[in-house]
């Protein structure tokens, strides 16, 4: 009997190593499909900045037809260059979306290999932040906290308006949607560090034709002093 003990004992480690190399066949799987849908990602957020832009163009046309007297199909115009927009739009989203879900199986595939945890993506938005956005001069703050690549917030401007911001922060690149407390998600704002402390970049409404403008710039400093890295709690207006 003892003898049996003796030769069974080297068959757990054994069936261990196997258990782990498949392990890291799938986690070699699961990074090249992370790869794969970062590009995905890249490419659905250039599409929709061309949507974006193609819709600017048939405002654009549209505003210049009418004033001639041309009014004929400006709606079906710009109703095809809206659809096109909200459909790259849901292809961005679904992008990220899939992108978490990628990371999220390969941090419990590291977890199980007992691999080091990957990077922390720096925390460089958790705190206060001064806005100003145009057109029309709105002044106002925003709090933010990011947890890896995930962002949410509160927001409050100067005529009135507050709400709550969700979003996300991938390759330096911020998105927030913005949902304010009467009207619902109304716009999404992007963004990118100019300098440490400092966001710079552009924001669109969700609906047009509201009388509102189409879009425009907008800014962030810090109002704070939070160390990168610390995450502070976001209450809801």
């Amino acid at each position: 009997m003892a003898l049996l003990a003796v030769a069974a004992a080297p068959a757990r480690p054994a069936q261990a190593q196997e258990g782990d190399g498949a392990l890291r066949r799938v986690m070699e799987a699961e990074q090249r499909l992370l790869r794969d849908e970062l590009a995905t990602y890249r490419q659905d957020r250039a599409g929709e900045a061309a949507a974006r832009a193609a819709l600017d163009q048939a405002v654009a046309r549209a505003v210049a037809r009418a004033a001639a007297g041309d009014a004929a199909g400006l709606a079906a115009t710009l109703a095809e260059a809206e659809a096109t927009l909200a459909a790259a739009e849901r292809r961005t989203a679904l992008a990220l979306a899939t992108l978490h879900q990628r990371l999220g199986r390969i941090e419990a595939l590291a977890g199980a290999l007992g691999a080091a945890p990957a990077p922390a993506v720096p925390d460089v938005l958790s705190g206060s932040w001064r806005l100003a956005i145009d057109p029309g001069a709105l002044t106002g703050t925003m709090r933010l906290r990011q947890d890896g690549t995930q962002v949410m917030g509160t927001y409050r401007l100067s005529d009135g308006d507050a709400g709550s911001l969700r979003g996300t922060w991938i390759e330096e690149h911020l998105r927030l949607e913005r949902v304010d407390a009467g009207g619902g998600f109304d716009a999404i704002f992007e963004a990118g560090l100019t300098a440490p402390g400092s966001l710079a970049g552009a924001w669109r409404p969700t609906i047009l034709g509201t009388g509102g403008p189409g879009g425009g710039q907008w800014t962030a400093t810090r109002a704070d002093e939070t160390p990168a890295g610390t995450a502070e709690e976001v209450e809801t207006p």
